[in-house]
């Protein structure tokens, strides 16, 4: 399925930014969290494919691999 789970705890109730893009670098979708818990993102409008999600939250910076299947 297109659904990705961002399960965030422990961190700073500071906006973050959330950053999905392709393997060649082209942004997909941008966003802003705020706050710890579940979010949901929805990347079933996309082809399949390997993406990956970058999260921002002031100085840190994590980026994840998701793949997209069906």
């Amino acid at each position: 399925s297109g659904r990705v789970i961002l399960d965030i705890n422990g961190l700073p109730l500071a906006e973050m930014e959330v950053n999905i893009s392709d393997l060649v670098g082209h942004t997909i979708e941008e966003l802003n969290l705020v706050g710890n818990g579940r979010h949901q993102l929805e990347l079933s409008g996309h082809p399949q494919g390997v993406y990956l999600v970058k999260l921002v939250l002031d100085e840190m910076v994590v980026t994840k691999r998701v793949v997209v299947s069906r």
